[in-house]
């Protein structure tokens, strides 16, 4: 026994009497002219207070095409940005903020230009490296600036040898530079040197050591012991063989 339904209320019976309705005399579903949409539409619209297909033809002299635009064709890519905020493509590295780094990005590579995208409204664009040529290309504004060092304040050691003894500065800078001593430790034994044996000698000793290239503190120490051996050092080898 067969269902009875009636075409009101069964939604299989209303897809087919809309579809029956939509089809134009040609028999398609979409109709050939724009125009016998708004002629489809029959009916005055109160909230329009005119019928649709009137404010067509009212509004259609006014209309104008839109200009012929074709969109260049582009190549898409997913890329993550490395540590050093680069995007790697074909071997060349296009920079990016510091702050995307790790991030997941979007690139539109077109013949003239690399469009970065970081969501909708965060986009870096480079001029396109034509060739694979292993290039870096980093825009102005994702250089790094590198902050001056400020200067180290001088050791106490160092300080002390300035005031104690000024004459000995262009050494002690040399020594700071080519010294293989820790310069803290090299210091500290120059110093110790500076207080304990006499002015003269010692400067004698540097200026030695310095127009040789020596920046050993033990063999410049030999040096200046062997300045001072005969002034200070006074033994009668007499004497010496009496006592044996």
């Amino acid at each position: 026994m067969g269902h009875f339904c009636r075409a009101t209320r069964c939604p299989a019976a209303n897809s087919l009497r809309y579809r029956s309705r939509a089809r134009n005399p040609g028999g398609s579903l979409l109709p050939s002219k724009p125009g016998s949409i708004l002629a489809s539409v029959e009916g005055y619209k109160r909230h329009l207070r005119a019928k649709p297909i009137d404010l067509y033809a009212t509004e259609r002299t006014h209309l104008r095409p839109l200009p012929a635009w074709i969109p260049e064709p582009t190549q898409i890519h997913q890329r993550t940005v490395d540590t050093e905020r680069y995007v790697n493509l074909d071997t060349n590295r296009y920079s990016v903020p510091e702050s995307w780094i790790g991030r997941k990005v979007q690139v539109r590579e077109s013949f003239r230009h690399v469009d970065i995208d970081l969501g909708l409204r965060k986009t870096v664009r480079h001029p396109r490296i034509p060739e694979p040529m292993n290039r870096r290309s980093t825009l102005p504004e994702h250089q790094r600036k590198h902050s001056k060092r400020k200067p180290k304040d001088p050791s106490p050691e160092e300080t002390t040898l300035n005031k104690i003894a000024p004459e000995m500065n262009d050494y002690v800078q040399a020594l700071k530079k080519h010294g293989r001593k820790q310069s803290t430790l090299a210091l500290r034994q120059l110093l110790r040197m500076a207080q304990e044996y006499p002015r003269e000698p010692m400067m004698q000793a540097l200026h030695t050591a310095a127009r040789y290239g020596l920046y050993d503190l033990d063999r410049v120490e030999t040096i200046v012991l062997r300045n001072i051996a005969s002034d200070y050092f006074l033994l009668d080898p007499d004497k010496e063989n009496e006592d044996d």
